[in-house]
């Protein structure tokens, strides 16, 4: 079981729209998940280096799934948060059983 550090529940679904377009979103990302604990690494600032804003919002996305519950009912191991069809939320697994 994974060690929760907030205990709000967050519903599966789109949370930041791909059309608002990459940067947008990583930024969007990254505060979300600042915003419930994870610490961003302040080497360098969000733009100035691609490989840098990809490896990042990573490390946010993998916060996320090790630290948020899911809506209760929900296992977490069924549930990922990530991108589907170029939207970011919090998504069911299907190779979940």
């Amino acid at each position: 079981m994974r060690d929760a550090t907030t205990t709000q529940e967050f519903e599966v679904g789109c949370y930041f729209d791909g059309a608002f377009g990459f940067e947008y979103n990583l930024r969007r990302i990254l505060d979300f998940a600042e915003d419930l604990g994870f610490t961003p690494d302040l080497s360098l600032e969000i733009g100035e280096d691609l490989d840098f804003d990809v490896e990042e919002m990573d490390r946010a996305i993998e916060w996320l799934n090790d630290h948020c519950r899911t809506e209760l009912g929900y296992a977490y191991e069924s549930t990922f948060w990530g991108f589907m069809d170029g939207d970011f939320g919090l998504w069911e697994n299907d190779d979940w059983e």
